[in-house]
């Protein structure tokens, strides 16, 4: 049936990591090429399963990310989003702590496009400099 996670457009020297899940995942795979035709060293992590969750491998493909972006429909009441507290709680058990943003979207049926998700992430690290 696969991974736990699945991973798209990464390598050892990504440095923005986005981590998305279930369908939404498919279409920010154009959102990394798209980033990456504008220069961005971008790549997607997608998380198939919440149990077990995936920390060891989650710190191992985030090891060197500066950034990480959370793109996810699911939010937890009163506190950012399901993939995004297991994953910080993860990656702050390891020695790489990247800067983090997080985004709910897509909620009330609304469509989550590759060109809307490329944009979040641009504004995210132009918001860097």
């Amino acid at each position: 049936y696969g991974d736990l996670l699945d991973t798209y457009g990464i390598d050892k020297n990504t440095k923005h990591i986005i981590v998305s899940h279930a369908s939404i995942a498919e279409e920010i795979e154009l959102s990394v090429d798209m980033l990456k035709e504008k220069g961005y060293n971008v790549g997607l992590i997608r998380v198939r399963v919440l149990r077990p969750f995936p920390d060891d491998d989650l710190r191992e493909i985030c090891k060197n990310a500066e950034t990480i972006h959370f793109i996810e429909r699911a939010p937890s009441y009163g506190f950012k989003g399901i993939i995004a507290i297991d994953t910080m709680a993860a990656l702050y058990e390891g020695k790489n702590h990247p800067k983090a943003f997080h985004h709910i979207e897509g909620l009330s049926g609304m469509d989550v496009t590759a060109e809307y998700a490329a944009d979040l992430i641009e504004k995210d690290l132009e918001s860097l400099k």
